[in-house]
């Protein structure tokens, strides 16, 4: 499955659930004993049982100039530490009280109405309901208003919305790659700390991915193996190369073909022990239709029914 052999099982020996490992911390300075701890922990925004995952590149947040580097560790820290003593945990716990995320009133009956809609997030949510309404006989699987409350009580969460009509399904949102950065805006702010002892690889955007990319597929699949989601579902032509540059080469990848708007767009699936790996378009890459997700959760849905799917070599 991968190029080359890691030491993955070594990995998750050295950081069990439950442990605290190089925290920093406060007033404490970056070393690299912090940083590879970071690195070797995956976080997972909502329950790891679940049976979506919605795997990204990266976080677009991008650290202020003006905030101290350390300071931006330490807080990945916290939360890669608050991973390894939970083994999961929820999306609130990072994001509070946002327009995206609103504050939840434990008495009212769940609804989506004073939630702003979030593109990347939508198309997640899209596809989930594509998926799980395939069978339904319905046109359009989902509602708007229908992703908008899922995005507020179920997406990267640990709990079930109280009086729902129906148990929404739930799903885990995580990052290939665990320093956040918006590569839109062309800075890379941890080169700041590439003159300190064993961080020479952060001088770069591409220094940072070459030397961690490795261990972070090993790492992402090693524990797909272990909690054996349905679907890993990987978004954007960008996460599909770097993820398949770490796979080995003979790895059989079916082609899903979905004509949509009078274009054909292509989908792609593999099989890992169990776990449908699917590549497909980002939620916000121009062009991309609803019935782009309807047909594909329907394509999937059959997959998954059929248990239909071409075996990694």
């Amino acid at each position: 499955m991968l190029k080359t052999a890691l030491p993955v099982a070594a990995t998750l020996r050295r950081h069990p659930i439950g442990q605290m490992v190089n925290t920093m911390a406060s007033g404490a300075t970056t070393n690299e004993r912090v940083m590879q701890s970071i690195h070797e922990t995956f976080l997972f925004y909502g329950d790891p049982e679940a049976p979506y995952w919605f795997l990204g590149l990266e976080e677009g947040y991008q650290p202020p100039e003006d905030r101290p580097i350390d300071d931006v560790i330490r807080s990945l820290s916290k939360k890669a530490d608050k991973q390894r003593r939970q083994g999961k945990v929820s999306l609130r716990e990072f994001v509070k009280d946002s327009e995206y995320l609103p504050p939840i009133d434990p008495n009212a009956a769940p609804s989506g109405v004073d939630v702003k809609y979030q593109p990347t997030w939508g198309g997640y949510i899209k596809l989930l309901f594509a998926i799980e309404n395939a069978n339904a006989g319905k046109a359009m699987p989902w509602h708007l208003r229908d992703v908008r409350r899922y995005q507020k009580y179920r997406l990267g969460s640990l709990e079930q919305p109280k009086g729902g009509k129906t148990e929404m399904p739930s799903s885990c949102l995580m990052e290939l790659f665990d320093l956040p950065c918006n590569r839109r805006l062309g800075r890379w702010p941890y080169a700041k700390l590439a003159d300190r002892k064993g961080l020479a690889y952060l001088k770069t955007h591409k220094s940072y991915r070459d030397r961690v990319l490795g261990d972070r597929v090993a790492l992402l699949l090693a524990h797909a193996r272990l909690h054996r989601p349905e679907f890993l579902i990987c978004f954007g032509e960008d996460c599909r190369k770097t993820l398949r540059t770490a796979l080995d080469d003979r790895t059989n990848e079916e082609v899903i073909e979905i004509k949509a708007s009078k274009r054909i767009y292509r989908a792609s699936l593999i099989e890992i022990e169990g776990t449908r790996l699917v590549f497909a378009r980002h939620p916000t890459a121009p062009g991309t239709p609803s019935a782009y997700w309807v047909k594909l959760g329907r394509a999937l849905a059959d997959r998954r029914d059929r248990g239909a799917m071409p075996r990694a070599a």
